[in-house]
């Protein structure tokens, strides 16, 4: 998963901790989403309320749970955010959430997945994080690479 991906970058254990905790928190604002789809920024705003991420969570991981819905060519939300712009954390995290995604909660054949991120590659995702994100699973038997 995300702390896997964190290891793969060679990025120290603070932030892989970090990386770790923003996983395990990311989406809660969709707790309070029950009445159908948010209007724009409202997970953001319920996930800052709930986790009051302003005191338990690092800078870091407060970053990354904050802009994990950003895309990497600039059409994601909520803030805005393009390229390098995006917290390295945000980029993993989101990486992580696309794979968890396409195996788990829309479940797809290892293959199938990883072409799926592959794709997402350069829009998306951080193609330099999806490439990571590949060589680590390539490594799996069960069928994870593009």
């Amino acid at each position: 998963g995300a702390a896997g991906l964190g290891h793969q970058l060679g990025w120290p254990p603070r932030e892989r901790r970090a990386l770790v905790l923003a996983g395990l928190v990311h989406d809660v604002g969709w707790a309070v989403m029950l009445d159908g789809e948010p209007r724009a920024g409202e997970h953001a705003h319920a996930t800052d309320h709930l986790l009051g991420l302003r005191g338990p969570l690092s800078a870091p991981a407060t970053a990354a749970v904050r802009a994990h819905h950003e895309r990497w060519d600039g059409q994601g939300g909520p803030l805005g955010l393009v390229g390098d712009e995006i917290p390295p954390l945000a980029r993993a995290l989101a990486v992580a959430d696309w794979a968890d995604a396409v195996t788990r909660r829309r479940p797809l054949p290892a293959p199938a997945a990883a072409q799926a991120l592959a794709q997402a590659a350069g829009a998306a995702l951080d193609p330099a994080l999806v490439r990571a994100w590949l060589a680590l699973n390539a490594r799996r038997d069960d069928g994870w690479s593009a």
